[in-house]
């Protein structure tokens, strides 16, 4: 899962949250562009940063056995 991989909104928040080509944002700014709460934004934050660290660990151990 890369970026790429990401729907446009999420792509979009994390972008926004991590300061990718600009100045990083809070929940809060964030949230009020998408008439959501800060709390519904850090949830979808959480969701695709696990997702992202859930398939890199996988790449790397399918890479680790293919080594083998």
């Amino acid at each position: 899962v890369s970026l790429a991989n990401c729907s446009e909104r999420e792509r979009d928040i994390l972008e926004r949250r991590m300061g990718l080509d600009r100045d990083p944002e809070t929940l809060q700014e964030i949230g009020e562009s998408y008439a959501v709460t800060r709390e519904r934004i850090r949830q979808i934050e959480d969701k695709v940063v696990a997702r992202l660290v859930r398939k890199e660990v996988w790449d790397d151990i399918l890479a680790a056995k293919l080594r083998k």
